[in-house]
């Protein structure tokens, strides 16, 4: 049985979501990596632009398909569009956008001309990662620390790597996870760059696993990660489970308490944490004729793990204010089916809706309050954005606008 792909959502505060699946925390892989020197130093040094205009052919008030949704509150946020070209930022609610897309890199004759991840650690700092599609290859990442006015350029020469996720966890520290196949090992494997100056340079966190070195990063393992700490992290692959406490440098596979009934397949996400010490690991297990999802707990910083009675029924993502107030949405042949938990997934009500046309995924689930809350959806080839005001009971269909600019 088929386990579809997992989001996670939550009101952001402490540190940055990212996306490059949609991030909120989405859940759907790098050869014998050796390092260049170029990853240690960009290639230029970092220089600020002004946003790209909005192109003079782009209609004002445009409806827009959204890729992913980051909130920080009920009108503040930011968003990448659906054809992978625009950033998007909000001080009025995700039904209406102002564009802060970097300059050089909107137009498609440019040499990065489509977003590959981003991540959005608060309304004025956001980093954008664009692959170079030119011979010369390598990665730019475009930051900003003033909510997009502004634009710094980063160029790291690497060569036929994949960027899976980025991530801050303050303004200045933060954490790039390549992969790049081994053709050696016909297979994939990952390294894990750490940056103390807020992206302007990058050197290694951890390698590829070796015979030499078996605390490195596992072969194979292809997810995502977490840190809720300069020196503590989590990185998530199918059924394996990570943890580093000294920034990624080595990392020890981590035991779960599993339900004791046989499942054909486990997937491990990647955890949500509220702060340092409260956390939810969502896994999913399928068993003989079902497939499940279980919320784990942690108080005590992801020492220890506590699982909770089950949600029932497929659900493909999740939102949570905090440790006792948790959503999961997922599909069935009738429309979207919602489970509401408000005592830390003790019990669960059920909710459902018919949406006004057929959706292919959930993209995303997203509470700013416990009655006001989004979900994004794949609906053919575009998303649309549904909003609640009652804490999930009721939906209706909103649609996203791009502002025109103030002249």
């Amino acid at each position: 049985m088929h386990i579809p792909p997992f989001r996670t959502g939550r009101l952001q505060r402490c540190c940055s979501q990212s996306f490059s699946r949609t991030t909120w925390l989405s859940f759907l892989l790098l050869g014998s990596l050796l390092f260049l020197p170029a990853c240690q130093q960009p290639s230029r040094t970092p220089s600020s632009s002004p946003s790209s205009p909005r192109p003079l052919n782009t209609p004002a008030n445009e409806r827009l398909s959204l890729l992913n949704l980051h909130m920080f509150d009920e009108f503040h946020g930011w968003s990448t569009s659906a054809d992978g070209v625009r950033v998007l930022r909000t001080t009025h609610g995700p039904t209406s956008w102002q564009e802060v897309t970097p300059p050089h890199t909107a137009s498609s004759s440019s040499d990065s001309s489509y977003i590959h991840t981003a991540t959005f650690l608060d309304m004025q700092h956001a980093w954008v990662v664009w692959p170079i599609t030119t011979m010369r290859g390598g990665i730019l990442i475009t930051r900003t620390l003033d909510g997009g006015d502004t634009w710094q350029h980063i160029t790291l020469s690497i060569q036929n790597a994949i960027v899976r996720q980025i991530s801050f966890l303050t303004p200045q520290i933060g954490w790039l996870l390549l992969e790049r196949n081994n053709p050696h090992q016909h297979a994939s494997e990952l390294e894990l760059l750490q940056t103390r100056d807020g992206g302007a340079t990058w050197t290694p966190a951890s390698r590829p696993d070796t015979r030499a070195n078996k605390q490195n990063i596992p072969n194979g393992l292809k997810s995502s990660f977490s840190f809720i700490s300069p020196s503590t992290g989590w990185l998530i692959g199918s059924a394996l489970y990570c943890k580093t406490q000294d920034g990624g440098q080595t990392w020890q596979k981590q035991t779960l308490p599993f339900p004791l009934k046989r499942h054909e397949h486990i997937t491990i996400h990647s955890p949500i944490f509220l702060n340092k010490q409260d956390g939810i690991l969502p896994v999913s297990f399928v068993i003989p004729g079902t497939a499940i999802l279980n919320l784990y707990l942690t108080h005590d910083g992801g020492n220890t793990w506590q699982r909770t009675t089950p949600i029932p029924g497929i659900a493909t993502a999740l939102a949570t204010l905090g440790p006792r107030s948790i959503w999961a949405a997922g599909l069935t042949n009738q429309g979207v089916e919602l489970y509401v938990t408000q005592d830390s997934a003790l019990s669960w009500k059920r909710t459902s809706f018919t949406p006004q046309r057929p959706l292919t995924s959930i993209a995303q689930l997203q509470f700013a309050t416990p009655q006001k809350g989004w979900l994004l959806a794949y609906a053919q080839s575009e998303t649309v954005l549904y909003q609640s005001f009652d804490g999930g009971n009721s939906w209706q269909l909103v649609i996203p606008i791009l502002q025109q600019p103030l002249t």
